[in-house]
């Protein structure tokens, strides 16, 4: 990290980390009229190289920080089809994807007594472009998106202080578009089952602390 001026700060973070195949990943095997639920004793640890560079700014009555990252994802396991196997016969189970490159960045924001006493304020919005660079098994998935990640997520938190006692809260939080089946990108996305849909949620919140030992919310 660099102290660029006392009220800015860059920081640099570098991380490797290994994700070991589970029992049921290695070793589960189930077979159905032209489907096989086949199991891989030599799976391969994910391998994972990480990086991220961020930029953090304080504020009179906050902190802002952006940030952009990058990771490189080699052995990825990953429920798909082998379509190198045999014509006509469906042979699903967990894989070692060769590589998956994912890239991003993020803002946030944490406010204290935002623009009223007694307001403060958290939100965040990320973006996130997953990509599998390379699949022997299935090359058909390569330059189609990593599943489970959606491409943009944002949130953002208000909590009113009325006084010591008495707090008021609204949430917004916001997940986009993410893949769930077999890498293919293809499917429709309002069919259940094939993907996670996009979704707004909102929640409100009332805390009342009655005394040292009791709260109540609803």
């Amino acid at each position: 990290s660099f102290q660029a001026r006392s009220d800015w700060m860059l920081r640099g973070s570098y991380g490797r980390a290994y994700r070991y195949p589970t029992v049921a990943e290695m070793f589960q095997t189930i077979s159905l009229p032209g489907n096989v639920r086949a199991n891989d004793p030599n799976l391969k640890p994910e391998n994972v190289h990480a990086l991220e560079l961020s930029s953090e700014k304080l504020l009179a009555n906050g902190v802002w920080r952006t940030s952009i990252f990058f990771e490189d994802k080699q052995d990825a396991l990953i429920s798909q089809t082998d379509t190198t196997t045999i014509p006509g016969v469906t042979i699903s189970s967990i894989q070692n994807v060769d590589k998956i490159r994912s890239t991003g960045i993020e803002t946030s924001l944490q406010m204290e007594d935002a623009f009223v006493h007694g307001l403060d304020l958290t939100g965040s919005l990320t973006y996130v472009d997953s990509e599998i660079i390379k699949n022997d098994k299935n090359p058909t998935t390569e330059g189609k998106e990593q599943p489970r990640i959606p491409d943009w997520r944002a949130t953002l938190v208000g909590v009113y202080h009325v006084n010591d006692k008495l707090s008021f809260s609204l949430a917004g939080r916001y997940s986009g578009k993410q893949e769930v089946n077999l890498l293919y990108n293809t499917v429709d996305p309002n069919k259940f089952g094939t993907t996670v849909s996009k979704y707004t949620v909102f929640d409100a919140k009332l805390l009342y602390k009655a005394s040292a030992r009791w709260t109540a919310a609803i």
